[in-house]
């Protein structure tokens, strides 16, 4: 909340309040709250209640956004203050030079700024084989194909490797405006390894057996009674493995 008066507040008079820009009140209906204001009383003494019931301020969202011949909007939900409404060609297949999509933001007087629509044609290509080659060792390996401007190449490990340093299942590089990608030194590609996983079993689980599918790892587990002493479980990408069962007679 901000507006309190300059001057200062006689007893019995009102401090009022509003929110900041491109924020209104929520619950309007609060005690205290006229036209859209907060207003808080000095009682006796020259003093402000110690814990007032302040209301909630929340942003505001713009109107419509502007239309465009040959853009259409890439979601049709309110835009707040501060956000942006998303824009891409109409034509499929079709970018501008900034990238797919274009952005309109919506200001703190909840209206849309005035935009320089850019212009959309057809995206060029980064063509087959030129993708930046992974260094020696990566044991990384591109999907073949040319890929169109602002897509990506997308890179994953030999079978039976995974990405280090949890970047997910596949790496990628971006082919950029004008239909070329960066040079491989600029590029930090990660590199691969052998998966493992290895855990500590709760009493009442054992591990029925683990296998690698599409270079992600999973373990299998399954609870069935009370007696089976906690252990440690090694899984390997190439072969399956059955801890024995501890005899509880």
């Amino acid at each position: 909340m901000q507006g309190a008066p300059e001057s200062d507040v006689e007893e019995h008079e009102y401090a009022t309040y509003g929110c900041q820009p491109g924020m209104f009140l929520a619950n309007s209906e609060a005690n205290g709250v006229v036209d859209g204001k907060f207003r808080l009383k000095c009682g006796n003494g020259g003093q402000f209640p110690a814990s007032p019931a302040w209301p909630d301020c929340q942003p505001s969202a713009c109107d419509a956004p502007p239309e465009q011949a040959g853009f259409t909007l890439v979601s049709t939900a309110p835009v707040l203050v501060g956000g942006k409404a998303k824009y891409e060609c109409e034509a499929a297949g079709e970018v501008t030079d900034g990238g797919r999509q274009f952005e309109v933001e919506c200001q703190d007087d909840g209206t849309f700024e005035t935009p320089t629509w850019p212009t959309c044609r057809a995206a060029v290509e980064c063509a087959d084989g030129s993708a930046p080659a992974p260094p020696g060792g990566s044991r990384l390996e591109v999907a073949p194909g040319a890929v169109a401007e602002f897509d990506a190449a997308v890179y994953t490990c030999e079978s039976g490797y995974v990405l280090r340093d949890e970047l997910g299942s596949a790496f990628a590089v971006q082919c950029e405006l004008g239909g070329s990608y960066p040079a491989a030194g600029s590029v930090s590609f990660p590199t691969c390894a052998q998966p493992t996983c290895s855990f500590t079993l709760a009493s009442g689980v054992r591990v029925l057996g683990g296998e690698v599918n599409n270079s992600m790892y999973y373990c299998l587990t399954l609870s069935i009674e009370a007696l089976f002493i906690p252990a440690k479980f090694n899984c390997t990408p190439t072969r399956r493995r059955k801890d024995k069962v501890a005899d509880s007679s």
